[in-house]
């Protein structure tokens, strides 16, 4: 079915096009075994493969062309009505941005509002690919809080108190003599 669309180009003018036909994603498919509809490309169930779990409140933005500053998106988001993100980064390859950009929502109704909206929207002659946000497969989610568990102990390690062992109790810890030591004794 092809249905209509207005899209805002740069000149600020509306034109009218026709939408490519694409399955529909229920904002909480990740959470199921949910199958999407025919798409031309491939079919997939969204959810059955952990490696590809979806993050229903977050997504990516493509194709983002490359003078547009993240302020200027964040901008375009409010001019459409559209739910801002509570955050939203730009991606940089060594410093240089490439057309990609995250943002996080508070609900999947607002996620599935911007994605239907944003995706596929003419930007600059640049047509923009938005997308849920795909978890880290597991073993590179485990990695991370192995690193993470690993340097909070190094930290604790670092802070924690010394401790003394019952047979260091008479031992100074300063080996600079005491003044009591330095006197001479009465004879």
């Amino acid at each position: 079915m092809i249905v209509g669309l207005l899209t805002l180009l740069p000149s600020q003018m509306w034109t009218t096009e026709a939408a490519p036909s694409l399955p529909t994603v229920s904002p909480l498919a990740a959470m199921g075994n949910v199958q999407l509809g025919p798409s031309p490309m491939r079919a997939e169930t969204v959810g059955s493969d952990p490696e590809e779990e979806l993050i229903p409140t977050a997504i990516v933005i493509k194709n983002i062309p490359f003078a547009i500053k993240k302020e200027q998106l964040v901008q375009l988001m409010t001019d459409l009505g559209l739910p801002l993100p509570y955050a939203f980064n730009y991606h940089f390859d060594n410093g240089v941005f490439r057309g990609l950009a995250f943002a996080n929502f508070t609900t999947a109704e607002e996620t599935a509002a911007v994605i239907e909206t944003l995706n596929h929207f003419d930007l600059q002659g640049r047509k923009l690919r938005v997308e849920y946000k795909k978890m880290l497969p597991l073993a590179e989610r485990e990695r991370i809080e192995r690193e993470k568990r690993e340097r909070r102990g190094q930290l604790e390690e670092q802070h924690r108190p010394v401790q003394m062992l019952p047979s260091q109790s008479n031992v100074p810890l300063s080996t600079s003599p005491s003044p009591s030591a330095t006197r001479s004794k009465p004879g």
